[in-house]
């Protein structure tokens, strides 16, 4: 009982600790929601208080905005109203102001009709003075002139002050034309073969042929000219300036020596004084002509004569490397000819307006170029000559003149072709006639090979000359393998003159020269055939050809020309080894073939008879004789390669030698001679060894 009573009042407390928890809760959510409406409603406050002042102020601003309206409104009338007032006075205002700027055009027009009538009378004692003084005030005068006159001849054609005016101005285009002349004329100078041959290109392109105020005065008068469209004139005496220059300057390679020209050349400029074209015969300096005495030109003319004579008579030595490539003097006279052109071509584009360039350069480069034209047909027909007289070592410079043509084809060219197309077509004439002169070299060379019949020939068989001369000239080819290639295509590379060589890819141009050579040298072989034959000695005749045959062999293989040759001939070495090596069993076999008759070794059974014993005594009395008439004659056989010699020794020594030894072990013991063994027992095989290693020994 009394534990359960503990028992409940524990429950009643519990109990009511719990109610008062939950009162507390309640009183706390309801002091949240009371304080989140008064924040509510104090926001909502704050914006009714803000609508309410925007309001108020768009009330204001709209009433602003009616006032101004209003302003505006009334301005816009007043604008009107004043325009309305002001359009009149606009139009009375312009109408004046047209009116004012027609009468001083009137008046501006009066001027210059009466600067026109004026003009003559104003300007005349100005261009009485001349240019020379003051050009740029001389030339504002021909301005004036040249409008004066201009107006007469469109609105009074029959007044007589245009031809006071036109008087005027031809008087005053000649007065400046001459000051042109002379001042070009006073400062042009030749420039001599050493000063033009030390000139860099930049040099000849850029540098200044004449000094600049001198350049520019030109210029200002070119200039003139060419805007009143009176170039005629100023054409005419710039190109005879000029070109005087020129050939002067050409003219002046043959002065300073009266020497023959001579077969090598020690400098350049020796070698240019030298040239001298046969155009060039009546050019002589500018100053000179006007106080030359009739004596002194048949002097001067004669000393040209003898120099354009020993031009073309000179000639190469017609022998192997007797030309030195880049030596001839036409080649010095050709890249004179166009440094020179160079430098007029530069000076024409400094002094004249861009279109009178052309037309002044066509009268400066046509001389040059018919000088050149007709120096290389005189040559050209030299040349042509040679090859009649087979002189063709001489000819090396024909394929050097075309090798430097096809070099500077692109800067001929774009030189030439500022002065239009015929300088152009007289530059292909040119190369084509060298070329025609190197094709008949060629075609010439070849069959001068096959058509020798000279009898000369090496008393020792050595390499003859024919041989030697063959390759060096194929040699001599080398540097001008491309040239020699095209020249061979005959017409088809010549192309015509407005077009010039027709150059084809090297590859191409290899074939028709590897063909060529392989003509050549198959020529050449025969050639050598047949003079082998007339050699009385078999021996002799076998080693003329093998040396011939080895010299060509390895000459080719070590020239230029071996793979050229190889992919004619692919079998080109393996060909001339069985040639030298066909020469060589012949060699063997006339020389050796009475002495193996000799050393032939007979069986002897017992002891020698009266018989066998005469038989081994003929046997070394003949080879004593036949070995001592070889080892006499064939030492002075002369074999230059030293291998092919050794081989040869070589092949001497093993095929008689082991011979002679079994001969001499078999029979010199034998007891074939009693009283006089050193007549018949004369060699041992060391001695015969010894002897032919005398061979070949020239």
């Amino acid at each position: 009982m009394p534990v359960r009573g503990g028992g409940s009042n524990q429950g009643g407390g519990a109990g009511g600790a719990s109610a008062a928890v939950g009162t507390g809760v309640g009183d706390t959510a309801a002091g949240s929601a009371s304080a989140l409406r008064r924040s509510v409603e104090d926001a909502l406050q704050q914006d009714l208080s803000k609508v309410n002042f925007l309001r108020d102020s768009l009330a204001k601003s709209q009433q602003a905005t009616r006032k101004v309206g209003n302003i505006l409104t009334s301005f816009g009338d007043r604008l009107s109203s004043l325009e309305g007032a002001i359009r009149p006075l606009r139009q009375e205002s312009m109408s004046l102001t047209r009116g004012r700027d027609n009468l001083q055009t009137v008046a501006r027009l009066l001027d210059d009709v009466l600067e026109y009538y004026d003009a003559s009378q104003k300007v005349d004692g100005i261009l009485q003075e001349g240019p020379k003084y003051q050009l740029e005030t001389y030339i504002d005068a021909m301005r004036k002139v040249s409008a004066a006159r201009e107006y007469f001849v469109q609105h009074n054609p029959d007044n007589p002050e245009l031809m006071t005016l036109t008087s005027l101005r031809d008087s005053g285009v000649k007065s400046l034309e001459s000051e042109f002349r002379q001042v070009l004329e006073r400062h042009s100078f030749a420039v001599s073969a050493a000063d033009l041959q030390a000139m860099s290109q930049e040099q000849v392109v850029k540098g200044n042929v004449l000094p600049e105020d001198v350049t520019k005065t030109l210029r200002v008068i070119s200039g003139y000219l060419a805007e009143s469209s009176t170039t005629e004139g100023l054409c005419k005496r710039y190109t005879e300036v000029r070109c005087g220059v020129l050939q002067t300057t050409l003219s002046s390679f043959d002065t300073g020596s009266g020497k023959s020209m001579g077969k090598k050349h020690s400098s350049t400029s020796a070698s240019m004084h030298k040239v001298v074209g046969k155009g060039m015969r009546r050019n002589t300096s500018i100053r000179r002509r006007k106080g030359e005495s009739g004596s002194q030109r048949e002097e001067t003319a004669g000393k040209e004569r003898e120099a354009t004579v020993s031009f073309l008579d000179m000639a190469i030595d017609n022998q192997p490397g007797s030309y030195e490539r880049g030596s001839h003097p036409y080649l010095f006279y050709v890249k004179a000819i166009v440094r020179l052109l160079q430098r007029e071509t530069s000076l024409a584009n400094k002094v004249l307006p861009e279109p009178l360039v052309p037309v002044a350069l066509k009268g400066i480069f046509s001389p040059a170029l018919d000088a050149l034209a007709a120096q290389s047909s005189l040559l050209a027909a030299s040349a042509g000559r040679q090859v009649d007289r087979q002189e063709f070592f001489s000819l090396a410079f024909v394929f050097d003149a075309i090798y430097y043509f096809k070099e500077k084809q692109e800067d001929f060219e774009g030189l030439l072709m500022l002065a239009g197309r015929e300088p152009l077509r007289k530059y292909n004439c040119i190369v084509i006639g060298f070329a025609d002169v190197a094709r008949r070299c060629l075609v010439g060379f070849e069959q001068s090979i096959q058509k020798d019949n000279s009898k000369k020939l090496p008393f020792n068989g050595t390499v003859h000359e024919a041989t030697s001369n063959t390759l060096s000239f194929l040699s001599t080819l080398h540097d001008f393998a491309e040239i020699a290639g095209n020249v061979l295509r005959g017409a088809e590379a010549f192309g015509s003159e407005e077009q010039g060589i027709n150059w084809v890819p090297t590859a191409t141009s290899d074939k028709f020269l590897a063909r060529w050579i392989a003509l050549v040298l198959l020529q050449l072989c025969a050639n050598l055939s047949r003079k082998a034959k007339a050699y009385e000695s078999q021996p002799l005749s076998s080693i003329f050809l093998i040396n011939n045959y080895d010299y060509i062999m390895r000459t080719i293989l070590q020239s230029g020309f071996a793979d050229l040759v190889q992919q004619q001939e692919q079998e080109f070495q393996a060909n001339y080894r069985q040639r030298i090596e066909t020469q060589r069993q012949m060699y063997r076999q006339h020389t050796w073939a009475k002495i193996d008759e000799f050393v032939v070794i007979e069986p002897i059974e017992g002891t020698l008879s009266k018989r066998d014993r005469e038989v081994i005594k003929e046997k070394y009395a003949g080879f004593n004789q036949e070995f001592e008439d070889v080892i006499r004659e064939q030492q002075q056989y002369s074999i230059p390669n030293e291998e092919l010699r050794e081989e040869l020794r070589r092949a001497n020594l093993e095929y008689i030698v082991p011979r002679y030894k079994q001969f001499d072990l078999t029979y010199r013991h034998s007891g074939f001679t009693s009283k006089n063994p050193q007549k018949y027992l004369r060699f041992t095989p060391d001695e015969v060894m010894e002897q032919l290693g005398l061979l070949f020994d020239d």
